[in-house]
């Protein structure tokens, strides 16, 4: 497993195909085995770039941490890989690590991607992470953390073809789970967006209970360069093929 080294620890990546780089950046919880469905499609033409944030994966980092510093983390780890210039698409909280990377370091970044994206985290959600970690911290059975994020993940028609059993056992760093939380809620682009310069392709589900479609909408509203695409009857986690054909068209407009 290949590490780049960054401020306070080593960050894990992993790397596949050639072109133009597209970097992948994950949400709250989980690693970089979140894009393995998308990889095999993505890098027939991209060499795309998967990241463990810190809190997540493997990853290695010590102290709390911020957004910023997740960001600066991805710019780490192009130094490291000699990448002058990078394609981000990033999901949830992935989305506002790649909101920094571009505000801050608009000069490496050739277009942004941001899937299920909103300013700031809406205060429903951090209510229900917040109080779930709480109850984990109380005695709650670590299984049954999983079940309000997968409520609030998926709309209804996900639930209507699935069986009611509870997920099994997480297999999460709760510390690093804590560590994000505390990051993001922390985290708003509402003041610094009107400094994002790149290209924007907005992707949102319109069943999105984690961040209404109204939030991603508010989002693209006050970036000038900016592609809507909503998906009629998708929830929070979006499956990357319900938007591979509209994400390629979007790089391939905008290269590097």
């Amino acid at each position: 497993m290949p590490f780049a080294n960054i401020r306070n620890g080593k960050l894990s990546y992993s790397s596949a195909g050639s072109g133009e780089p597209l970097v992948l950046l994950t949400g709250f919880g989980a690693d970089k085995t979140f894009w393995d469905i998308a990889v095999p499609s993505l890098s027939s033409e991209y060499n795309v770039i998967t990241v463990d944030n810190r809190g997540s994966g493997d990853t290695v980092y010590s102290g709390k941490f911020t957004v910023d510093d997740m960001a600066d983390d991805v710019i780490c780890l192009l130094d490291f890989l000699s990448i002058k210039k990078t394609h981000i698409l990033g999901w949830s909280m992935g989305s506002q690590i790649a909101q920094s990377v571009a505000i801050r370091y608009s000069d490496r970044v050739s277009t942004l991607t941001l899937v299920s994206s909103y300013f700031r985290r809406p205060e429903r959600s951090a209510f229900m992470l917040d109080g779930m970690m709480e109850a984990a911290d109380n005695g709650m059975p670590v299984r049954y953390l999983s079940v309000p994020v997968i409520a609030m993940g998926f709309p209804e028609s996900y639930f209507a073809s699935k069986k009611r059993n509870i997920p099994e056992e997480l297999n999460a760093d709760f510390k690093g789970m804590r560590d994000q939380i505390s990051a993001v809620n922390a985290y708003s682009t509402k003041d610094s967006i009107h400094l994002l310069t790149v290209p924007v392709l907005s992707v949102h589900g319109t069943e999105d209970y984690m961040v209404p479609v109204e939030m991603g909408d508010e989002l693209a509203d006050s970036i000038e360069n900016c592609t809507r695409l909503r998906l009629r009857g998708e929830g929070h986690n979006i499956l990357p093929s319900k938007y591979a054909e509209e994400l390629k068209m979007f790089l391939k407009n905008h290269l590097i």
